[in-house]
């Protein structure tokens, strides 16, 4: 009986906050664009340096969490489910990243077109 209980419970992420904010930028960039991104879409969008991303997708791919080919660009997949990840929240210093940064305004307004988060909307200009 109990394991009729244990096999309907559902399972807990395995992976912290952290982890779970790049994985769920990994799902939302990969449904609004088609493919998954690149480690600077990721350093862009979170505001830190290149080792950091780099290390952080080492340690999602080391945990099981992401699947890459070696020496295929942009070829990060996940392997969690969807359901599973946290809603993408907006980094405090995305706002001042991403002037100049049409790509990424564009990515950031329609994370929030789509209700994947809230933050301010573009003003008349094009600028966040």
């Amino acid at each position: 009986m109990n394991q009729l209980l244990d096999a309907k419970t559902p399972t807990r992420p395995r992976f912290t906050e952290k982890q779970g904010q790049y994985l769920a930028f990994i799902s939302t960039y990969g449904l609004l664009n088609g493919r998954s991104p690149a480690e600077r879409d990721m350093q862009r969008f979170f505001g830190v340096t290149a080792p950091s991303v780099h290390q952080m997708v080492l340690t999602l791919e080391r945990t099981g969490l992401i699947r890459r080919q070696p020496g295929l660009a942009r070829s990060i997949e996940l392997l969690v489910e969807p359901d599973s990840l946290p809603r993408l929240q907006p980094v405090q210093n995305v706002k001042s990243l991403c002037r100049g940064t049409r790509r990424l305004q564009l990515f950031l307004y329609a994370c929030e077109s789509l209700n994947l988060f809230s933050f301010s909307k573009p003003d008349q200009t094009g600028t966040l």
